[in-house]
């Protein structure tokens, strides 16, 4: 009896010595974290104890030039620009338009693990007095253990990488640009995370946009770079297939006098929604649809609508465009 009390005890101290000595913090997110200054084991085993996700190991060795340009945005236009053996002579601070202007953010550990765990940055820029906002669309990813982060305000055409899904925030940058008066302008930028935290790094170069011809350039090159990122984009996936009313919607569309040419019905409900009257009738029912259309410039776009058909002695009414959605550019591949 006695050594089971003496056991029990053992446990019980080791216990209380694990958990008041392994405290935890609280990041500005309101998640829980351990205290730095504590070393694990290496299994994450406190990690599992104290109820909360270990932190990616960030390996990357930073160089002397990194480490004395910590959460500093430097700037440069080469395309091709390895961050991680830069030297000063690889940047500047000045810039005209038509020229590439590619963005390199020196991290410190802990604005690269609050990257890590919030997914893309956000660049946020102000050139003259407008303010802008963009989700970074081209950058090494943190899971590689990297403490930089790289991202493009002005690219060539041939060598614009198209990403999956979204706009491209690179053309949009580049309109900012080329709608810019005939003048000089401060550009500084910031980073954020994806949740809308706010970072420490930063930077800034002057921007002449004297030049209208380009900036003419630009705006030719800012068409071309949208569509080569559209034509990535894929279309939606139909949940119903009903070819008579898929080809009633095109001509439906077709004939409300917008400049696009609509050519292809994409249902995303996967049943009818009815609507009653308070005595509950049924009344009309509705579709979820995606309308893919191209324009006169060539761009090919789908949007997406809630289309209605009315309740009739017989049946139904055709359907009609009830409500309108979003709009997204996509691939021409459709035909």
């Amino acid at each position: 009896m006695k050594l089971l009390l003496q056991l029990l005890l053992g446990i019980w101290l080791t216990f209380s010595i694990t958990s008041c000595g392994r405290n935890t913090e609280t990041d500005e997110n309101g998640n829980k974290t351990i205290d730095p200054s504590i070393e694990d084991d290496g299994s994450g085993a406190i990690y599992k104890r104290m109820g909360i996700t270990k932190p990616r190991s960030l390996s990357y060795n930073p160089s002397d030039f990194h480490n004395a340009h910590i959460n500093e945005i430097l700037f440069t236009n080469n395309i091709n620009l390895n961050p991680e053996t830069a030297t000063a002579n690889d940047f500047k601070s000045s810039f005209k338009a038509g020229e590439t202007i590619k963005g390199v953010a020196y991290l410190d550990k802990t604005a690269g693990e609050k990257f890590g765990q919030n997914g893309f940055p956000i660049l946020k820029y102000t050139v003259g007095k407008r303010k802008h906002k963009w989700q970074i669309e081209r950058y090494r990813k943190y899971d590689q253990g990297l403490l930089f982060v790289e991202f493009f305000i002005s690219v060539p055409l041939d060598q614009y990488k198209p990403t999956k899904g979204g706009a491209s925030t690179i053309a949009n940058s580049m309109e900012t640009l080329s709608k810019l008066k005939n003048e000089s302008y401060e550009l500084k930028a910031s980073l954020y995370t994806s949740s809308g935290s706010k970072t420490a790094v930063k930077g800034e170069i002057t921007y002449d946009a004297t030049n209208k011809k380009s900036k003419d350039e630009l705006a030719h090159e800012i068409e071309q770079i949208r569509m080569k990122h559209v034509s990535s984009v894929p279309l939606p996936k139909a949940n119903m297939n009903e070819p008579a009313i898929e080809e009633q919607l095109v001509d439906h569309f077709n004939n409300m006098g917008w400049q696009e040419t609509f050519g292809k019905t994409i249902i995303l409900s996967e049943d009818y929604l009815y609507k009653k009257s308070y005595t509950g009738a049924i009344v009309s029912k509705t579709l979820s649809v995606a309308m893919v259309s191209k324009n006169p410039k060539g761009f090919c776009m789908y949007q997406v609508f809630t289309v209605i058909a009315d309740k009739t002695d017989d049946g139904y009414s055709k359907f009609r465009r009830f409500s309108t959605g979003d709009q997204y550019g996509c691939t021409c591949n459709w035909n």
